[in-house]
Formats: structure tokens, C-alpha cells, sequence
């Protein structure tokens, strides 16, 4: 699904992404990949509610995940098909 760096495809969404990072950096005084990414997430959002339409600038990435999600299907336990058989 990421043919690219992660960060690279989801951080670029919005037009002013460079400044919503360094405002994470500063805002928890770490580079720590999961804090920005929730930052980032959260402005995300907000920018969409701001503009009337939530999903705007959802990347595209999560909503192919999210319809992948949806056909995925429980697998089977082999445990429970050898149990079958010996009976």
C-alpha cells in the first residue's frame, strides 16, 4: 500500500504541512514519529471541519486501508479444522 515513505505520503496533504510539523516538534520538543503523527491527524481533521467536509483531507492511503478493512474476512483456526477431522 505505501509505495513511498509513509511519512512522505501521509504528511503532505495539507498546504501548509511543513508548518503543522514544526509546530509539533515545538509544541512537544520531540521529533517522535506516533506524537507528530497524531498532531498532524488532529489538524487534519480540524481543517476539514473548518471547510465543512470531514473527510477533505484524509489521505487517500487510509481510505484505500479502511475499504480493504471492510472485505477482510476472519481466518479459519487450523486447530479447530483438525479437530473436525479426527471426529
Amino acid at each position: 500500500m505505501f509505495a513511498q515513505r509513509f511519512e512522505s505520503t501521509v504528511h503532505t496533504v495539507l498546504p501548509n504541512s511543513e508548518e503543522i510539523l514544526s509546530q509539533a516538534k515545538r509544541l512537544y520538543g520531540s521529533d517522535s514519529k506516533p506524537m507528530i503523527a497524531r498532531y498532524y491527524a488532529r489538524k487534519v481533521i480540524e481543517r476539514g471541519k473548518k471547510e465543512g467536509d470531514l473527510k477533505k483531507y484524509v489521505p487517500r492511503v487510509f481510505t484505500r486501508i479502511k475499504d480493504k478493512l471492510i472485505d477482510l474476512r476472519a481466518s479459519e483456526k487450523q486447530s479447530a479444522k483438525l479437530k473436525t477431522e479426527e471426529t
